[in-house]
């Protein structure tokens, strides 16, 4: 009987010994998983950075042509105002010299 119970104990805790270093496998595959995925967020993290400076870049030479753009468009107003009223200052002048 002594000997059954020996036995039964050593069977008990070679299984939990078992148990433990397939847990212990368990928990090193996870780890290695782990790090791998933190890893990739990681690279992905920088990434990330990288697309918001471009994107902060962007909208700063977005910015740049939209005032540009403005000031081109106020010119050529302006040129267009005083091409007006020279071409109008001209014709004004023939007709008055053709009048005379």
């Amino acid at each position: 009987m002594k000997h059954v119970l020996c036995h039964f104990i050593w069977n008990y805790q070679l299984n939990n010994m078992n148990k433990l270093e397939e847990t212990i496998n368990v928990a090193q595959y996870a780890e290695k998983e782990l790090e791998q995925i933190m890893n990739e967020v990681e690279l992905q993290s920088e990434k990330l950075l990288n697309i918001q400076k471009k994107s902060g870049m962007s909208r700063s030479k977005l910015y740049v042509s939209e005032r540009i753009l403005e000031n081109v468009i106020k010119l050529s107003k302006t040129r267009v105002i005083f091409i007006t009223l020279f071409f109008g200052l001209v014709f004004t002048l023939i007709i008055f010299c053709k009048i005379k």
